[in-house]
Parts: C-alpha cells; sequence; structure tokens
C-alpha cells in the first residue's frame, strides 16, 4: 500500500474495530455485520487448534458477499474433487453471505475482520494458509501485503475490471500502486 495513505487506513481500521466494541446488535445488516467480528480472532484462533492440520495445505478464498460467493463455489469444489486433502476456508464481508458460507463443504467459515495489520496478522498466525484466493476485486490492502510478506501466494478469481471502473483512478491507483509489480495475467 502506498506509504503515504496507510495513516489514514489504518486510522479507517481502527474506527471500524472500534465500532464492534460499541455498535449494538442489531437486525440492521450494519450492525449485524459490525457485531458479528465481536471476538473474531479469537474464533479463527479456536479452528486453528482445534481444527487446522498443519500436515494438510489449506487454501483460503475470500469472497465479500453473496455473488462473488457464487463465483467461488465452483472452484472450491473443484478443489474438493481434485484435492481431498486440501483443508478449505472461506471468510465474506456482508452478512447477506451467511448463510451461503453455511451452506459451502469447507472446514472453516467466517466473517473477515476489518482490514488491519494486527487483525491480518493473526488471522494469517492462525489459518497458516497455502494460498489466499480473492474472489472479484474485494483486495484487502493490509491482508494481502502481510500475506505477501509471509510468502503466501495470492491469486484472484473472476476479477474483471472495465476501463472505466473508478477503480482505475487516480485514488486507486495511489493506494495500489506498491502492488503493480505483484500482478500476472493468468487465464485457466
Amino acid at each position: 500500500m502506498n506509504s503515504l495513505l496507510r495513516i489514514p487506513y489504518a486510522l479507517a481500521g481502527s474506527i471500524a474495530h472500534a465500532l464492534v466494541r460499541v455498535v449494538p446488535r442489531g437486525e440492521s445488516k450494519f450492525r449485524r455485520g459490525v457485531s458479528a467480528r465481536r471476538g473474531i480472532v479469537e474464533r479463527y484462533e479456536r479452528w486453528s487448534s482445534m481444527s487446522r492440520d498443519r500436515a494438510r495445505p489449506l487454501v483460503w478464498l475470500h469472497a465479500p458477499s453473496v455473488g462473488e460467493g457464487l463465483q467461488a463455489q465452483p472452484v472450491i469444489e473443484l478443489l474438493r474433487a481434485r484435492s481431498p486433502d486440501v483443508q478449505i476456508a472461506y471468510t465474506f464481508y456482508s452478512p447477506s453471505a451467511q448463510p451461503l458460507a453455511q451452506s459451502l463443504k469447507v472446514d472453516f467459515a467466517d466473517y473477515l475482520p476489518f482490514d488491519t495489520y494486527a487483525h491480518a496478522d493473526a488471522i494469517i498466525a492462525a489459518l497458516r494458509p497455502s494460498a489466499l484466493i480473492f474472489s472479484k476485486l474485494d483486495i484487502w490492502p493490509a491482508l494481502t501485503e502481510r500475506a505477501a510478506a509471509a510468502r503466501i501466494p495470492v491469486g484472484v478469481i473472476s476479477a474483471t475490471l472495465a476501463e472505466s471502473s473508478g477503480r482505475r483512478g487516480l485514488f486507486a491507483r495511489a493506494l495500489l500502486a506498491d502492488a503493480a509489480p505483484l500482478r500476472q495475467n493468468v487465464r485457466t
């Protein structure tokens, strides 16, 4: 991530994390999404200590919402069919994706914590993934940076970006400029 934007990005992550402690539970999508992240790192660690088999590779797929999850589903099914020994972790962002996550044949499914360096370090240490794959364009800078630093291959599936997309704009380029050398065009 662009070093000039690290401070405001870290501040935004800290504010989001603080909301987890103060926003009351409720039925709105916002409240469900925030309150579901209470104790999230501990859930990752608990699953890891009870169910993570370090002798087996773990592929971690992140799909923010239902649409991206549906695009990740065939990848999960293919992984299961071709590599039954692989453990699969599936994370999501939106409360609308929780029912889909619970229906997938994965070993671990939960919300992705807000993108702070502390969260990224903690969940990478808990999961110890062999690969991290993002579905579509919900790529979290701190998580990606920490995964790359830990030499965890990072990939993207179903990622298309129209020439007219705002994600190609000045702000996005400034934010993600140092990720450009990591890009590879791979089609399968």
